[in-house]
């Protein structure tokens, strides 16, 4: 097996530290280990100047002021090693809102904020839930769900001290 070490690129944007461990039970997915926390003593960043350049960003651009490219732009060319190609300004105001979405994707990966966007998308920005999370066939037999929440199991429901909110709407 080759245990290449890599960070998970998708074209122009730096994802996360990977490495391959080969292919999955399903002979075709490649199947990788994120190195990020590898131990249960690994600090968890809360909040970071990044996120925080983000949603600035997201202010911005809902303001339908100018400096929301720039800020992304600030962050591709100085939080990231080699730099990223700047962005342009997609022309539109929703596809401005994809594209500032679309880097918090990369930007915040595996940070816990992806439901709370797609929620945001659906919510604030009328987008609909075939526009914002996957749809129709996945692979084999499977197909992608219709849920746009994170349901909490009956066990965790049952939490005296805890409060769960039973809306499913986004």
């Amino acid at each position: 097996m080759n245990h290449e070490a890599t960070w998970g690129v998708i074209p122009g944007h730096l994802l996360c530290p990977t490495e391959l461990l080969g292919t999955g039970r399903d002979g075709e997915t490649e199947h990788y280990y994120f190195t990020r926390y590898t131990d249960r003593y690994d600090p968890i960043v809360l909040a970071s100047g990044i996120e925080a350049r983000l949603i600035e960003a997201e202010a911005d651009v809902n303001a339908g002021g100018g400096r929301w490219l720039s800020i992304l732009n600030d962050l591709r060319a100085v939080a990231i090693d080699p730099p990223l190609e700047p962005l342009m300004d997609p022309g539109t105001p929703d596809a401005r809102v994809d594209l500032v979405y679309r880097e918090r994707a990369f930007w915040l990966f595996a940070t816990g904020h992806r439901m709370g966007d797609l929620r945001r998308l659906l919510r604030h920005y009328g987008r609909s839930q075939n526009d914002t999370h996957p749809v129709g066939h996945y692979k084999g037999p499977q197909s992608y769900g219709t849920d746009v929440v994170f349901i909490l199991t009956l066990s965790e429901q049952s939490n005296p001290e805890g409060f769960v909110c039973m809306d499913r709407n986004p």
